[in-house]
């Protein structure tokens, strides 16, 4: 009989991981009480920032969709094409059912932020020091968190595959569910998802080398599962009818090269904020973006698998937003998830790196992380201020709902509006029906289509006004973005994609003849404000 061979080194690395993992376990439990405060203070500063919070039309847009028909069936159909998978939709739309209440959409998003936290705090191997600079980031503390969208969601499972990578690599397929499950929550980790993929099979060819071994076996069944959740997401995306609003950046790189600056800018506290907060210039995005990037991967040298994997994701990604679709901060941020991620995942080893010049340039490495993190951090103070403290709300939707309530002459009135879309919150307040004039239909949510009207005058918002009150008998409500008594000598105004309002002396003449303003709405964080006309 064959005796067996043992595989030292698979051994000596459970042994190891076992060991870590219950160094790791022995110092949460020993900075419980800390852990315990920061968690705590955490979920105060975010309910309170969530209070003041007016829920802005992206937000509201996703939970309308998630209850545009009968049943479930219906609502994947009507989804198809939004530009967006479909689990942010299902968990809406799962937690409304039960309640009916439009509640769940703020409360949802706390819940997978609460999860998120919970996960860093509880475990992540970072000191709490470190943890706390994670969670003070203006991701956590305002836009995976307050602003109830399906990045949060995202950044969750980015967490969830850090936390259990390293109990359950080889075994199971709960990391496949994961990675198939963060494929749809939005494009960015879709790809993201791709990226993880790749770490986990470097690691194994390190490991293992080329030759095929159970793990390489457990991996290919993993991949499979995340690949049928990409095609999924895909599926669901895919052909969008929002065509209109697929905007390529056509400018590229200033200078013809990969630029990492612009298109991670406000990553790095530019932009973010524009009307009261910048602490970076363009120039200095630039010139200092792309280095601060760059030698935050570097502190992953000591393993070299999370070094590539997340360099090439930066690399890919910056490539994507300079010759692709225009990123934004949340799309940046969903990056800056798996970076951490990566630290999470390898923080025991990273003290591993042989070689004295590599030790110094991973420990430069780490303090570029750490200045990230700090930056992040800025930000997440400025939300405290703006947004607590000074109470500068995203939408004018509220104080539009709270005016059309106070009016009982308006309770059955149809809604208009110049943007079209800038009626879309207000489905959170108010039943009334919705007219998008470009489009000409009722609904609940603008679909950005090459089909709707490019161009439009306040002429034609009064023609389709009139028609309406005409057909219906009902009071027209008319919000406009655009304030006619402080119209420059420009006629013709861009709006969004690829959208123009034109507004000629005598249209505004008219327009103001036969509708009357009732309420002009202050500045926002946003672009959600608007002057508010009944219809004579």
């Amino acid at each position: 009989m064959s005796v067996p061979t043992l595989n030292y080194k698979y051994v000596t690395d459970k042994s190891m991981f076992a060991l870590r993992e219950a160094a790791r376990r022995q110092s949460v439990a020993k900075l419980f009480l800390p852990r315990l405060a920061l968690f705590v203070a955490w979920i105060l500063i975010v309910v309170w920032l969530a209070s003041r919070h007016v829920l802005w039309r992206d937000e509201v847009r996703a939970l309308s969709f998630a209850l545009a028909s009968d049943n479930w069936i219906g609502m994947l159909r009507h989804l198809h094409g939004e530009g967006h998978p479909a689990l942010w939709y299902i968990l809406l739309r799962a937690a409304y059912d039960p309640v009916g209440v439009p509640q769940v959409l703020p409360a949802m998003s706390l819940a997978m932020a609460a999860l998120t936290a919970g996960l860093l705090v509880f475990r992540s191997p970072f000191p709490w020091l470190l943890v706390a600079l994670i969670l003070a980031g203006h991701a956590f503390v305002y836009e995976y968190s307050v602003m109830a969208r399906n990045y949060g969601l995202g950044a969750l499972l980015i967490f969830a595959l850090a936390a259990f990578f390293r109990e359950r690599r080889d075994h199971g397929v709960g990391l496949g569910i994961l990675l198939a499950l963060a494929a749809n929550t939005n494009a960015i980790a879709a790809a993201i998802a791709v990226a993880f993929l790749a770490y986990w099979l470097l690691e194994i060819v390190e490991e293992s080398g080329l030759s095929w071994t159970m793990k390489h076996r457990r991996f290919a069944i993993n991949a499979a599962i995340a690949a049928l959740g990409l095609l999924v997401a895909f599926a669901t995306m895919y052909p969008t009818f929002n065509d209109a609003a697929f905007i390529l950046n056509s400018e590229g790189p200033a200078t013809g090269a990969l630029d990492l600056g612009s298109p991670f800018a406000k990553l790095l506290g530019y932009d973010v904020w524009p009307s009261h907060l910048t602490l970076f210039g363009p120039r200095a995005v630039v010139l200092f973006g792309p280095i601060l990037l760059l030698a935050a991967t570097l502190g992953l040298m000591g393993r070299p698998p999370a070094f590539l994997a997340a360099l090439l994701s930066l690399v890919g990604l910056a490539l994507f937003f300079n010759l692709g679709v225009k990123g934004d901060y949340r799309h940046e941020m969903t990056w800056l998830a798996f970076l951490i991620a990566l630290y999470w995942i390898n923080w025991p080893r990273l003290r591993e790196a042989r070689g004295q010049v590599r030790r110094w340039v991973s420990g430069a490495g780490f303090a570029a992380f750490v200045v990230l993190l700090t930056l992040q951090a800025t930000l997440g103070a400025a939300d405290i201020v703006v947004v607590g403290i000074k109470g500068a709300p995203e939408s004018r939707s509220e104080d539009f709902a709270r005016l059309l309530s106070s009016r009982p002459d308006l309770k059955d009135s149809i809604l208009i509006a110049d943007p079209d879309y800038m009626l879309e919150p207000l489905r959170y307040w108010v039943d009334n029906p919705f007219y998008f004039v470009r489009e000409k239909r009722f609904g609940d949510t603008v679909r950005f289509s090459r089909k709707a009207r490019s161009d439009l005058s306040i002429s034609d918002l009064l023609a389709a006004a009139r028609s309406l009150r005409a057909a219906t008998g009902r009071p027209i409500v008319i919000a406009l973005a655009l304030r006619l008594d402080s119209l420059g000598e420009d006629r013709r105004f861009r709006e969004s994609y690829a959208w123009t309002i034109s507004a000629r002396t005598e249209e505004v003449a008219a327009f103001n003849a036969a509708c009357n303003r009732i309420a002009s709405f202050g500045s926002v964080s946003s672009d959600e404000t608007y002057d508010v006309y009944t219809l004579k």
